[in-house]
């Protein structure tokens, strides 16, 4: 029998969020979800491969949140993110697999609700 809830890993960049928020890393459960929250000093941290060692893993969706490109404080760190995810969401469709599985958003200022919300948007939820 497979479980209802909704698995979601969400990859953020420090540099999103508004000073002072700190989302609680592990899992969290919301709306028919569990969300796993995991800071990174750049979103360009994140490999290609470990995106999709996630979904082999089972989990149900990833979304990787990072800097817009033009504040990005490592100047290349979203575009870098965003390509990776894009190769990722390749791979996954040659294999016969979603590609919106895996999603790369775009945020600055964000506070826990913001990215909850996107890790639910993320779900379909």
């Amino acid at each position: 029998m497979q479980n209802a809830e909704k698995d979601v890993v969400v990859f953020y960049c420090g540099c999103v969020v508004k000073p002072g928020v700190h989302l609680s890393e592990g899992i969290n459960r919301t709306a028919g979800c569990r969300i796993r929250y995991v800071i990174l000093p750049c979103s360009s941290k994140i490999e290609t491969l470990a995106l999709l060692k996630l979904i082999e893993e089972g989990v149900d969706e990833v979304v990787v949140i990072g800097c817009p490109q033009e504040s990005c404080q490592y100047v290349n760190g979203s575009r870098h993110a965003a390509g990776r995810v894009g190769h990722a969401q390749k791979l996954l469709t040659e294999i016969g697999l979603e590609a919106r599985r895996i999603r790369f958003v775009a945020g600055t200022g964000l506070d826990t609700p913001d990215i909850t919300a996107i890790a639910l948007s993320q779900a379909g939820v």
